[in-house]
């Protein structure tokens, strides 16, 4: 029996990375592989330990405690710069986190396999046109996100740009929407002085 060091992270191996990398994360100290024989544990776990269950597809906090210092880093950092970027709070969902809400949301982050992704609603003029005309004839297009795995500095970086991107279009369709509502505004004023004006004449 192997008596595992408070504050370490217990999975059950290969559940969440392959053996090689559970390897890796247990000579690094920050990772103890559960083995089970006849159902029983080999391994203790000291008092405050955090033990996660292998069969089960981890929550992005403790998928966030297994990733390494650099996967951190990004996605951390792409975390804070959206806040800056967009004033937004982030918020966590089980497997998730986002910056911003709904239409307004700049980036979400998540870890999958061991990977940092990140995932961004991007979308081009023309698709915003016919997503807009569509919305104005009470229609929606679902618009599939833009997936990236933040792997080194370079996609690092163009998640930064594409933050920046989501930002100004999210600022656009702000701008677009207030356009739209003070036509609507201007149309109801003029129908009704023309309605004004002809019950004035009768």
């Amino acid at each position: 029996m192997r008596y595992v060091p408070e504050g370490a992270v217990v999975i059950a191996e290969g559940q969440l990375a392959n053996k090689d990398e559970a390897k890796r994360l247990e000579d690094d100290g920050s990772f103890y592989a559960f083995e089970k024989r006849d159902g029983e544990t080999l391994r203790s776990v000291a008092d405050g330990a955090i033990v996660i269950n292998g069969s089960e597809r981890l929550d992005i906090k403790d998928s966030i405690l297994l990733l390494s210092d650099d996967q951190k880093r990004y996605i951390f950092g792409l975390r804070d710069y959206a806040i800056e970027k967009s004033g937004d709070k982030a918020s966590f969902a089980k497997y998730h986190l986002t910056v911003g809400k709904g239409a307004k949301q700049v980036i979400k982050l998540s870890v999958k396999d061991g990977k940092v992704m990140a995932y961004f609603r991007i979308e081009d003029e023309r698709l915003r046109a016919i997503r807009r005309n569509a919305r104005e004839n009470d229609a929606e297009i679902k618009i599939k996100e833009t997936e990236i795995e933040i792997d080194g500095e370079s996609a690092y970086e163009m998640a930064k740009d594409l933050i920046d991107l989501r930002k100004t279009q999210i600022d656009e369709n702000i701008a677009y929407q207030k356009q739209q509502r003070r036509e609507k505004r201007k149309a109801l004023r003029d129908a009704k002085k023309i309605a004004d004006n002809e019950n004035g004449e009768t």
